[in-house]
């Protein structure tokens, strides 16, 4: 087999996938092709195919769709290569070679300089070393002792005063003796029961009659 193609054998079908191909327009042509000059040899070496697509404009989202159901169950798939759209390059499995790629690298200079597509953020070298435990409680414990308590809001004097009159007047009330009300005969007290025998024996004697008469 010819030096690059296959190089690493998995024993399985690959596909590249580059995400958010419809970014690509934006991208210079010089660096555009010598990225795809990069991913190519990768795939190549790795027998893999390679499709660009983009879920937002929908490129290549079924063509994708199909290949991997043809790789997996062996319909049939009789789509071309698409090398000329950037935002929808298809190149599949056992199609790519190394005389393909040194076709596109003649118009190209150092493919293999990548120029950088942003700005990488600056790397701190500082580390951050925490704080003892203890020396950590001991500041919480100075701000907490610093600072001011709340104050307490003073509570209305008027209104604490209004409920205070309410429950006086309530139970005074029921402590008053109530007027106007005939007391019933259960509350009467009972009567003497001799001094009821005189009365009913006095009262005998005078409806007696007369035996002069």
């Amino acid at each position: 087999m010819v030096d690059g193609i296959l190089n690493e054998n998995c024993g399985a079908s690959l596909i590249v996938v580059i995400t958010k191909s419809d970014i690509a327009p934006q991208m210079g042509t010089s660096q555009w092709e010598k990225l795809l000059v990069q991913i190519r040899r990768f795939c190549l070496s790795y027998g893999a195919a390679l499709f660009y697509v983009s879920s937002k404009k929908g490129h290549n989202t079924q063509q994708l769709y199909k290949y991997i159901v043809h790789r997996a169950f062996g319909t049939a798939f009789t789509a071309s290569p698409q090398m000329m759209e950037r935002e929808s390059l298809f190149v599949p499995s056992g199609w790519d070679s190394d005389k393909k790629i040194d076709i596109m690298k003649e118009s190209m200079g150092d493919v293999d300089t990548l120029e950088p597509t942003r700005e990488k953020p600056p790397v701190k070298d500082s580390l951050i070393e925490s704080e003892e435990e203890q020396s950590f409680l001991a500041r919480i414990s100075s701000i907490e002792v610093a600072t001011p308590m709340a104050k307490k809001q003073p509570l209305d004097e008027t209104a604490t005063t209004d409920n205070n009159t309410a429950l006086a007047s309530f139970f005074s009330n029921l402590l008053r003796p109530q007027t106007g009300k005939t007391p019933s005969a259960a509350s009467a007290a009972p009567l003497d029961p001799a001094a009821q025998l005189d009365r009913i024996r006095s009262s005998a004697t005078s409806t007696k009659p007369d035996s002069s008469a």
